[in-house]
């Protein structure tokens, strides 16, 4: 792409990333231990159907419809995000009603001796603060990541 192509690029891919930078901060904060990676997922849920349905009445606003027409089209557009919401919960589960036998297998342990590797596996947990609960994100972070940051260095 030339400069204007990309500069035009750019502005029409603003709108959509502005919308991700609630959800984000959101999950960001859950992974620094503010809150619960679930409440965090749903109310960045609910912040992406307002975004949708706000965008959505600053987009018709110019139309030359009725009110109850419009009104009406912003409700059927947010019964139509809830239900996308609601499906995706049923597809994908929920952390708290899921059978133990089909949650997330633990992540592969960081082993720091030639030992048993599920005593160090607790003892990884022990030592980084990790809970080893597979829908904590800051669990999932430093099982996923600090393991991996100390295989590199030994």
């Amino acid at each position: 792409m030339n400069g204007p192509e990309l500069r035009h690029a750019l502005r029409a891919s603003l709108g959509p990333l502005v919308t991700v930078v609630a959800p984000f901060v959101l999950l960001g904060a859950s992974a620094l231990g503010a809150w619960p990676v679930t409440p965090a997922l749903w109310v960045s849920a609910a912040v992406l159907l307002a975004t949708l349905v706000t965008v959505a009445a600053v987009a018709i606003r110019g139309i030359n419809v009725p009110w109850w027409q419009r009104t009406l089209f912003l409700l059927a557009l947010g019964v139509a995000g809830l239900v996308v919401v609601w499906l995706q919960t049923l597809a994908h589960g929920s952390a708290a009603t899921a059978d133990t036998e089909m949650a997330m297998p633990d992540p592969v342990p960081f082993v720091l001796t030639q030992g048993d590797p599920e005593k160090d596996a607790v003892y990884n947990r022990l030592r980084t603060g990790s809970t080893g609960d597979p829908t904590d994100l800051r669990s999932c972070l430093i099982d996923g990541l600090v393991p991996q940051q100390k295989r590199l260095s030994t």
